[in-house]
């Protein structure tokens, strides 16, 4: 799935809200509940009574490169029943936005600094 859009409502940090408008559907907004600047982003979207927490980790390679991890945790009161259908189809997805994410940063948002 692509994204046409990613929207930050406020300062990078924890509790901003970003709306992310996937390719073809309705925006959704997430909030974010993590940061720990080139190391871990996560953010979090409530849909009902499931919410989904994407996080992002930044390790550092010893060839001077970065490895990003990505994972998502289902929960709330339908997970049993959603998660095992909805995660595949989401982190099937990974690939292709965790691409467009990562050259989003490569042309030119800022570099934060610990």
């Amino acid at each position: 799935m692509r994204s046409e859009c990613f929207e930050l409502h406020g300062p990078f940090e924890v509790g901003t809200t970003v709306t992310v408008t996937p390719q073809g559907q309705e925006p959704m907004t997430s909030s974010i509940v993590e940061l720990v600047p080139e190391r871990v982003y996560a953010d979090r979207t409530v849909f009902g009574r499931v919410a989904l927490t994407f996080r992002h980790t930044l390790a550092r390679r010893a060839d001077g490169g970065t490895r990003v991890s990505h994972t998502l945790e289902i929960d709330g009161s339908d997970a049993d029943a959603v998660g095992p259908e909805l995660g595949p189809q989401i982190s099937g997805d990974f690939p292709v936005a965790m691409g467009e994410l990562l050259a989003a940063a490569e042309r030119g948002v800022p570099r934060m600094s610990a």
